[in-house]
């Protein structure tokens, strides 16, 4: 379902995939995905640092 609103959307907008910018909502969505991301990111590099601190404490 998803690939075939993908594909009608694409069809409208003449293959400008960039034609998605022009969208509020679609820029919020965006949005939320990134700041998602980044924060996953700094999470899990938050975890290993924190793992690596006790494995150097266990082993010394």
């Amino acid at each position: 379902m998803c690939e075939k609103n993908f594909v009608r959307y694409m069809n409208i907008q003449r293959g400008n995939f960039f034609a998605i910018t022009t969208s509020p909502i679609a820029m919020v969505f965006a949005g939320v995905a990134i700041l998602v991301i980044v924060y996953s990111v700094y999470n899990q590099s938050k975890i290993n640092k924190r793992a690596a601190a006790n494995a150097a404490k266990e082993n010394a």
